[in-house]
C-alpha cells in the first residue's frame, strides 16, 4: 500500500520564479516481512509534465520551480510496479511527499480498469450534490485501493478520495450548474499493480 503525506510550508530560500513552488520527497519500499528501506534510483516525473528527478540512496527527490497547481507524481524503477501519487504544488512553498514503491510480482493480475461510471459518461444532471460511482474488481481477490481525481479540469488532477478501501462510490456537493465536470479513479491492489479509468465526465443542468 502507498502512504502519501501532503504538506506545506515556507520556502526558506528565494531562487522561485513567480507562482512556482518546490516539489521534495521521500521514496521508500518494502523488503521481506514488512521492512521498510529507502530506495535509490526511482524515475520522478509530473503529470502535467514539469522536470525529472532521481531519487538519492536516502530515497529523496527534489523538484524545483514547479508551476502551482495540482499534479499527479508518477515513480518508476525496474522491477517494481510504477506508482502514482496526488500531490498539490502551492506558489512560494516547500511541498512534500512521501510514498512506497514496491516490488513487482510476477504471479499478480492486475486489478480490472474502473468501468460503468456512475453519472453516465457525457451525461448530465440535475443537482448540486450526488453520489458518483463505478464498479471494479481483482481477478486475484486481493485487497484494492481507489484514489479519485474530480475537477472542472480535463484531465481532472485534484484527488479528492486517496487511498479507499473496496467502497466504489463518493459524494460529491457543492455543484455549480452549466458546468461541466471531470473525473477518474485509479485502482490498485496490495501487490502494487495500479489500473487507471477511462476520464469520464458530466454536465451539471439547470431545471
Amino acid at each position: 500500500m502507498f502512504l502519501v503525506l501532503l504538506a506545506s510550508c515556507s520556502y526558506d530560500k528565494n531562487p522561485l520564479v513567480e507562482n512556482a513552488g518546490y516539489l521534495e520527497g521521500s521514496i521508500d519500499t518494502y523488503t521481506g516481512a514488512s521492512k521498510i528501506r529507502p530506495v535509490a534510483g526511482v524515475k520522478v516525473t509530473t503529470l502535467p509534465s514539469t522536470l525529472e528527478s532521481i531519487s538519492n540512496e536516502d530515497g529523496k527527490f527534489y523538484l524545483d520551480n514547479i508551476g502551482s497547481g495540482e499534479y499527479i507524481v508518477k515513480l518508476q524503477l525496474k522491477d517494481h510496479y510504477d506508482a502514482y501519487l496526488p500531490a498539490e504544488v502551492l506558489a512560494g512553498k516547500k511541498n512534500e511527499i512521501m510514498g512506497t514503491i514496491l516490488p513487482y510480482d510476477p504471479k499478480n493480475l492486475p486489478p480490472l480498469a474502473p468501468n460503468k461510471p456512475y453519472p453516465q459518461n457525457n451525461g448530465s444532471i440535475y443537482d448540486t450534490a450526488l453520489v458518483i460511482a463505478w464498479t471494479c474488481s481483482d481477478p486475484d481477490s486481493n485487497p484494492i485501493y481507489y484514489d479519485v481525481y474530480f475537477s472542472e479540469q480535463n484531465p481532472p488532477r485534484k484527488c479528492i478520495k486517496f487511498a479507499q478501501r473496496e467502497k466504489t462510490n463518493v459524494k460529491i456537493v457543492g455543484l455549480k450548474t452549466g458546468t461541466t465536470y471531470y473525473w477518474q479513479v485509479k485502482v490498485r491492489d496490495y501487490p502494487g499493480a495500479e489500473v487507471f479509468s477511462d476520464v469520464w465526465n458530466f454536465k451539471v443542468k439547470s431545471f
